[in-house]
């Protein structure tokens, strides 16, 4: 599930996501294919507390996936995907790490040494 996004209206958390999906199968030539296909969902959830100005976050899990072969060249799949929402009165943020921006040494973020590090207004430096 990707690309999850939320906007919130009086009484209502309105959702809309994509499903990616891999799908391989083997053709009539006896050839493996692959083919990759988003699909677009959406949806709401009634809250009737939920009024606009508030931020709301999403998550998403596949539940249950099942499919049923309709001929030779044709598939069905049934996708249920749980959507999780919270609505919150302030922005949500993510603390990746804290530090103290007087090191010597350059942060590294996620194994990546080559991150930009910005400190005070308007200027960064090379990590």
């Amino acid at each position: 599930v990707q690309n999850l996004r939320c906007h919130v209206i009086p009484g209502k958390v309105v959702f809309q996501g994509i499903l990616h999906k891999q799908i391989f199968f083997v053709n009539e030539d006896n050839v493996v294919v692959h083919q990759g296909v988003d699909i677009p969902f959406s949806g709401f959830v009634d809250i009737p507390e939920a009024v606009p100005g508030q931020f709301c976050q999403l998550t998403a899990t596949v539940e249950f996936i099942d499919f049923e072969l309709l001929n030779p060249t044709q598939l069905r799949e049934t996708t249920v995907i749980l959507v999780n929402v919270q609505l919150l009165d302030t922005a949500p943020f993510q603390l990746l790490r804290m530090m103290n921006v007087n090191m010597d040494r350059p942060a590294v973020f996620n194994g990546v040494k080559q991150a930009y590090i910005a400190r005070g207004p308007g200027s960064s430096i090379k990590g």
